[in-house]
């Protein structure tokens, strides 16, 4: 593959389904370009219209420093090939999110719409509604994802209720853990059980306010929620987490 080199850097597009320029890291590469210019190296790859489709970061940092940018133009390569090409590990999932939703995947605009509605982080959202797990995060990388509300979207507010009652209870403390995944699942556990009362668990989350502490892992989570749910119940009464099918 032939490098080339240019410092006219209006020849290039920059897609808008691409992720967007972040700009700490394009400082971070103007440091590391004075340090040690490897540019060369490492050209960015456009297609035959001169859309970048990998390297935008590198563009921008040495458009900033007004040195060459090397380029290699693949006549293969279409829009669509910027999935692929960040794929592995420069993607992070709000950039995969960002990239289909601009290019109008129904199920990503359902799932940015259900996030930002909910005020859920998207990683919670992947991790309770399909999507976790290695294969189910490469399916949503490569545009497969499909949203499924049904499985969760009900709890919602039986899972707000909870973490405004704590914040509100346990006051000016550290209470970041209780929108953490962690929480989150182990919540999701107990709420969706088929047995679960919602006043039975409004009563007695009042009475351990103060063993509602950060956790290590979800299991003790989920250990605590159940616990503290079956507190004075009767033996017949008491619940444990369900086996998943």
């Amino acid at each position: 593959m032939e490098i080339h080199s240019t410092k006219d850097y209006s020849m290039f597009k920059i897609a808008d389904y691409n992720r967007e320029i972040n700009g700490g890291h394009v400082r971070t590469l103007e440091k590391a370009i004075t340090l040690k210019n490897l540019l060369s190296n490492n050209p960015i790859k456009v297609s035959k219209d001169f859309v970048v489709l990998d390297g935008q970061h590198r563009l921008m940092a040495a458009k900033a420093l007004e040195l060459p940018i090397f380029y290699e133009i693949h006549e293969e390569l279409d829009d669509e090939s910027v999935i692929f090409l960040n794929i592995s590990r420069k993607w992070g999932h709000q950039d995969f999110l960002n990239y289909y939703c601009k290019k109008g995947y129904p199920e990503y605009i359902k799932l940015r719409d259900f996030c930002k509605k909910q005020e859920i982080h998207l990683k919670i959202a992947l991790n309770v509604m399909g999507g976790s797990g290695h294969s189910g995060f490469y399916q949503f990388r490569i545009g497969n994802y499909v949203f499924e509300e049904e499985a969760f979207g009900l709890h919602i507010p039986m899972l707000w209720d909870t973490i405004h009652y704590l914040r509100a209870k346990l006051g000016r403390r550290d209470t970041q853990y209780l929108t953490s995944l962690k929480f989150w699942k182990a919540l999701l556990i107990l709420v969706t059980h088929a047995e679960f009362s919602e006043r039975r668990w409004k009563k007695n989350r009042e009475k351990f306010v103060s063993d509602f502490t950060q956790k290590v892992h979800t299991i003790d989570y989920v250990n605590l929620f159940f616990t503290v749910y079956n507190y004075g119940a009767h033996k017949e009464t008491r619940i444990t987490p369900q086996e998943e099918d």
